[in-house]
């Protein structure tokens, strides 16, 4: 993975529009994307399973927090 390791999550996301100073919708960056396959390709050398339930709880994350920005 690239990247600072401390750096907060909100920066691998991108407001896709503001309207009334809150975003309507939040979309991963790229690199989120890439980050993510690179990790679930890692996992799922040994346990593709796990590789499968990592990808799915990622987006239960990203939904739960654009649901509640």
């Amino acid at each position: 993975m690239d990247g600072d390791s401390s750096s907060c999550a909100i920066a691998y996301f991108q407001a896709s529009g503001v309207v009334g100073g809150k975003m309507t919708s939040l979309q991963k960056r790229p690199q989120v994307i890439r980050d993510l396959i690179e990790l679930a390709t890692y996992i799922a050398e040994d346990h593709m399973d796990a590789s499968d339930r990592f990808l799915s709880a990622a987006e239960d994350i990203f939904d739960n927090v654009d649901e509640n920005e």
